[in-house]
């Protein structure tokens, strides 16, 4: 299927070279072939023009050396612009960062998801693996601080227990218990807990692993 549509968009880009939506499903279909798709050619749909959500993914997916890093950070911020309300792909930039290596970006990703949905905590619980990824122990404590109070202080004074939206707000709760004040030593198990954290059906294999920290 990819193969018979990169054969058209390629005839059509011949006769339309300029033509930004043309080059941007040509090159998504090459993408998907898993090809050795031309730098050049994948860097030059990396523009204010993009406007599809999955082939920002599948670029920010590529390894170095088949695309820059400064076209990596562009591609970053013309998502930031061009699809500012969408905090799931942002999940995914920052996912596919991490696959290759880009933990900074990735770090970058999760905050921009972070400020159009606040409450999610798979992208705090993202965030916190992201930055034990990345061996930054003292970045991942301040998140927990940041984002996983033990309580907050509600208008009025009121103390109340901070509520997340979704799956992962048990284990959220569960946090400020586990890596309190000159808890560090137990990061490292942390790390163990969040990396590669992709969904909630992990829920119950991380509530497991955090009750049963010594």
């Amino acid at each position: 299927q990819y193969k018979e549509a990169a054969v058209v968009f390629n005839r059509l880009l011949a006769l339309c070279p300029d033509d930004a939506r043309t080059r941007s499903l040509y090159v998504k279909c090459l993408l998907h072939l898993q090809g050795n798709v031309a730098s050049a050619l994948v860097e030059s749909v990396v523009s204010s023009d993009l406007r599809d959500k999955e082939l920002a993914v599948l670029i920010a997916s590529l390894p170095q050396g088949r695309i820059s890093e400064t076209k990596q950070s562009e591609l970053l911020t013309i998502c930031q612009t061009n699809f500012a309300a969408d905090d799931n792909l942002f999940y995914d930039l920052a996912r596919a960062f991490e696959r290759v290596g880009r933990d900074d970006l990735g770090q970058s990703a999760y905050l921009t998801a972070l400020k159009i949905a606040p409450t999610s905590s798979r992208y705090i619980l993202s965030l916190i693996g992201n930055r034990l990824k990345a061996k930054d122990h003292q970045g991942a404590l301040d998140y927990i601080k940041t984002y996983v109070p033990a309580e907050h202080i509600a208008s009025g004074g009121i103390k109340t227990t901070k509520r997340y939206k979704d799956s992962f707000a048990h284990t959220l709760a569960l946090l400020p218990m586990v890596v309190g004040e000159g808890q560090v030593q137990k990061l490292h198990i942390l790390k163990a807990v969040y990396h590669h954290l992709n969904c909630g059906c992990r829920i119950p294999v991380i509530e497991f692993r955090l009750r049963n920290l010594n």
